[in-house]
């Protein structure tokens, strides 16, 4: 029998693997029927805040319909969407169908699911090795994303994206056939059902939100879908070595989470958040200076090493800090403004393209290192309570 924990991380693998496909074809797809560089942004925009409507919504009942129904019911939605990418060039279907369907154009799984599935993952694991498996069900993720934007290079080569779009939704069916699987032990295990946050952690929670609005349209300034398009025109490649490129930048980012979860460990959550963001985005920032292809590789490999450290950081230190059955509410609070705020970047991101092509990079990183002082400054001395036990006993 699989247990509830081993299908969280198999059902978000095949999930991460599917998204990993849809963001890199999916710019370079619209590109191909005819859009223009504001009509590709407003679409990734369009994905992203049906993501972010996603959040506000599913996350928050959750808890009364049930995770799993809850799982099922997203799941399906996003499978159903990619019907009109196939068979239709209506700019108004596509873009319903993204908002429907949240089709993320990120590259990374931000949606109503993975909050979900930081719930059932923070209440099936002790304090002490949560930062651990929530570096595992990033890594997986990440695994997941990486083998799908490699996937993303073989219809490129043919120029053929059908077989893609059908590859896409079929991964998504068949979570939503393993969804039943998991026993009750996945629901909320508190008695306690109402959907507001205590006093203490709306403050906590709020705080948090709003600080990571920065990083958030920083994040999206530079989708990966636009990042393809970058790269592409940029330094003139065939897209299906950005693919690679990808590709290969998300096996490093699983690296990197379990060095995250080792320095956590020493130094610290919100101190290991921090002093490994700040280099990601000075090296984001010196990619365009790259005299080649080669050199913006490899400065953006190394990024990429460091960047998503404060991810599994990130998602362990919020369930840490509120109450058991917040963690979904509060996963899909910081999701949604994570998400609204990512929507902004695409459009905002196509504008500054058009008056100087580098400018989202640029952008981007700075709103990044404004968010990280904002928040060591405003959490550095918030600590979850192992690191409290840890600090009372030496």
């Amino acid at each position: 029998m699989i247990t509830d924990l081993r299908l969280i991380m198999i059902t978000a693998t095949l999930r991460s693997l599917a998204i990993g496909a849809m963001s890199v074809i999916f710019g370079i797809y619209l590109s191909l029927i005819g859009l223009d560089e504001l009509q590709i942004g407003f679409l990734i925009t369009a994905g992203l805040a049906g993501m972010a409507a996603g959040n506000l919504g599913f996350s928050f009942f959750a808890e009364r319909i049930g995770r799993r129904q809850t799982l099922m019911l997203i799941a399906s939605m996003m499978a159903i969407a990619i019907v009109p990418l196939i068979f239709s060039r209506d700019f108004l279907l596509i873009a319903i169908a993204a908002f429907i369907g949240m089709i993320n154009g990120m590259g990374r799984d931000r949606g109503a699911a993975q909050a979900i599935d930081q719930a059932v993952l923070a209440q099936s694991v002790l304090p002490q090795k949560r930062t651990f498996y929530f570096s595992m069900y990033t890594f997986l993720t990440d695994v997941g994303t990486g083998c799908g934007a490699l996937l993303a290079a073989i219809p490129q080569t043919q120029g053929d994206y059908s077989w893609s779009f059908v590859g896409y939704g079929f991964l998504l069916l068949v979570t939503v056939f393993l969804y039943p699987g998991m026993s009750t032990r996945v629901e909320s295990a508190s008695s306690v059902r109402s959907q507001r946050l205590s006093p203490q952690s709306k403050k906590l929670v709020t705080g948090f939100a709003l600080l990571s609005m920065m990083d958030s349209v920083g994040g999206g300034l530079i989708t990966r879908a636009l990042l393809t398009y970058w790269f592409v025109h940029r330094f003139h490649v065939d897209s299906s070595w950005v693919a690679v490129l990808f590709g290969a930048s998300s096996f490093v980012n699983s690296v990197s989470y379990f060095v995250a979860a080792w320095l956590a460990k020493h130094i610290g959550l919100v101190r290991t958040m921090v002093f490994t963001h700040i280099p990601s985005s000075i090296l984001l920032m010196l990619v365009p200076w790259a005299p080649d292809f080669v050199t913006a590789v490899f400065l953006f490999i190394v990024r990429e090493f460091f960047a998503p450290m404060d991810v599994p950081t990130r998602q362990s230190y919020l369930a840490a800090i509120v109450k058991e059955h917040e963690r979904a509410a509060t996963a899909g609070i910081i999701n949604l403004t994570r998400n609204a705020s990512w929507a902004v970047g695409p459009s905002l991101a196509g504008w500054a393209m058009s008056i100087s092509f580098s400018a989202p990079l640029y952008w981007s990183g700075v709103l990044k290192i404004i968010y990280d002082l904002s928040l060591w400054a405003a959490f550095q001395h918030i600590r979850p309570p192992e690191e409290q036990q840890k600090a009372q006993k030496e």
